[in-house]
């Protein structure tokens, strides 16, 4: 049966890449894929070179020279997180996806085959190991440890990493789909899994707690490596983390030596979670028939009852007359609920705040470094946040033949389309000045001129960047007007190097338009600037902001009107279907 399957599997390998090397007939596959080519030549070429010239100069890379002096550190911080998302995997809610996720044509096939439960959950496990072999691949050109001759042990500890990782995923889920079916009687099986968890993250938080006024004393250099190092050798830590710490040793590994040591309880390690798969007596069948049924109905454009009568919360009340740009707003606010509702809000709130009640009890030190994290989160957020959601006419296009049914001018659409995701977005970054500026250094001093100057930087920041954030989002929402074809819905699975490069060329696209839409938003700021301060004295933030925002607002309210007009001119034929 084994054969049977790597059959299948090669298959439809062969298969899928026949499917995307036939569709580099279309232009926008073909110069998607030679960009990405160009990308990734760009990326991991530049390695290359380097790690030859290093080879050729017998220079070690930064990375292996600090692995070399604490190659232990590391090894106990890869372990620890290999704990972490172990306990994240038991403690957070079950999601829609079953214990193992089978395709239409699998359970139609497979299902009724004379094939056993265990064969099944074989055929699953060698389907997964495609993937981690391309991600560990990936990985270990991107974040290489030395020359091309130890490169074979980075690859082979990363895919043994990821391959327990998704054992372990998986021996989770089903042990957690035992529990519904057994009830009380089932938790039986839990208590083992359960209480290797419960104990590891007992005394890894015991040493934490320990050893916490030494590890916070300081920024993140040699001498706090080496105390790390220390706490991982120390008892009971090192026990516990031994496992791990084999598993983790494997592509850290700088010598042949090293790897072949720490291979046999690696192996063991993958060994177990492999057999605790097995031996599970979860029920899935029954819940992957489900789940592959409301799948391919999705993908068919019909909703299952259930789906049609779920019914979210509203954002705010609608009323019945007013502008249409207003129901645009309330049907996004509705559909980005399910990632970006009240609930996401507060848990980024808490998060942040029990964060900053830890660095605030141990020193400066810790809030200066979430000040920095949560200015960088800001900067993703605007920079990048509007590629990622997609609650606008990006979403939409595919039902345009239904707007175009309504009595709403396409500028409407536009205008009523961006504005969601704006808000959202814009909500978001102005919760991370705000903890930037909560946990800054100048917030709590003595000093109220370095305070002042922060909070006005920080008010100038949250009335910029709802308008970078705009200026982006409508970008987006032009070039899917003015190229339909090239529009990838959010419900499309297209994948590969030629889907990368497209995205590429959109992200290049969106920000050259984000620089050429600010150059006259600074140029009229800084005029209002150079005003304020030959007339007070004081160098301004605030109203030249201020005043740059507005400029942006004016120019995607114009920009809104001319992609109105070619959405209204768009041929519907040329409109891909959401699929």
């Amino acid at each position: 049966m084994t054969s049977a399957f790597l059959y299948l599997a090669g298959c439809s390998l062969r298969n899928g890449l026949r499917a995307r090397a036939a569709r580099l007939r279309e232009p926008r596959y073909a110069l998607g894929f030679l960009i990405g080519i160009a990308y990734l030549a760009s990326v991991f070429g530049r390695s290359l070179l380097r790690m030859s010239a290093r080879a050729t100069t017998q220079v070690p890379t930064p990375v292996a020279a600090l692995l070399a002096g604490h190659h232990g550190a590391f090894e106990v911080l890869g372990a620890v997180a290999l704990v972490g998302v172990a306990a994240i995997a038991w403690l957070l809610p079950p999601g829609p996806r079953p214990p193992l996720a089978f395709t239409r044509s699998e359970v139609q096939w497979l299902f009724p085959a004379p094939v056993t439960r265990r064969q099944l959950l074989h055929y699953k496990i060698l389907r997964s190991q495609g993937m981690a072999a391309i991600s560990s691949l990936i990985f270990t050109l991107l974040v290489h440890l030395g020359d091309m001759g130890t490169a074979w042990m980075s690859f082979v500890g990363i895919w043994l990493v990821f391959v327990t990782i998704n054992l372990h995923m998986t021996g989770v889920a089903l042990r957690r789909q035992s529990l519904l079916d057994h009830g009380r009687s089932g938790f039986r099986y839990q208590v083992v899994p359960l209480a290797v968890i419960l104990g590891a993250v007992s005394v890894i938080a015991a040493a934490l707690r320990a050893n916490w006024a030494t590890l916070s004393s300081g920024p993140f250099n040699a001498s706090l490596l080496a105390e790390i190092e220390r706490i991982g050798r120390t008892s009971p830590p090192r026990e516990v983390l031994l496992p791990l710490v084999s598993l983790v040793r494997l592509p850290l590994s700088v010598t042949p030596a090293d790897f072949l040591a720490a291979l046999p309880i690696a192996v063991a390690v993958v060994a177990a979670n492999y057999i605790w798969v097995v031996r599970s007596d979860a029920a899935f069948e029954e819940s992957a028939a489900d789940f592959a049924e409301r799948l391919a109905e999705m993908r068919g454009r019909t909703a299952t009852p259930a789906a049609a009568a779920r019914i979210r919360p509203q954002p705010f009340a609608l009323k019945t007359t007013g502008r249409p740009e207003v129901a645009f707003l309330w049907k996004n606010l509705i559909m980005a609920g399910r990632y970006a509702n009240v609930g996401f809000v507060v848990r980024i709130v808490v998060a942040i705040a029990a964060v900053a009640a830890v660095g605030m009890s141990s020193g400066r030190a810790p809030l200066n470094f979430i000040a920095r994290m949560c200015v960088f989160g800001a900067g993703m957020a605007t920079l990048f946040g509007p590629q990622w959601a997609r609650s606008d006419l990006r979403r939409d296009l595919a039902h345009l033949a239904t707007l175009r049914t309504w009595p709403v001018s396409g500028a409407a659409i536009v205008r009523g389309e961006v504005l969601g995701t704006t808000a959202l977005l814009s909500v978001l970054v102005w919760l991370f000045v705000l903890a930037a500026v909560a946990c800054g250094p100048s917030a709590f001093g003595a000093t109220p001129l370095l305070a002042a100057r922060r909070l006005s930087l920080a008010l100038g920041a949250m009335i910029l960047a709802p308008g970078m954030i705009l200026t982006q989002i409508v970008a987006c929402n032009a070039l899917a007007a003015i190229f339909p074809a090239w529009s990838s819905t959010v419900t499309s699975r297209a994948r590969g190097i030629d889907v990368a490069g497209q995205r590429v060329l959109m992200m290049g696209g969106v920000l050259l338009t984000l620089a050429v839409a600010l150059i006259p938003a600074l140029l009229t700021a800084g005029l209002v600037g150079i005003g304020l301060r030959f007339l007070f004295g004081a160098p301004p933030v605030v109203v030249p902001a201020l005043v740059a925002a507005v400029v942006l607002v004016i120019e995607n309210a114009i920009a809104a009107e001319m992609i109105g007009r070619v959405l209204d001119r768009t041929d519907l034929a040329s409109v891909p279907p959401a699929t």
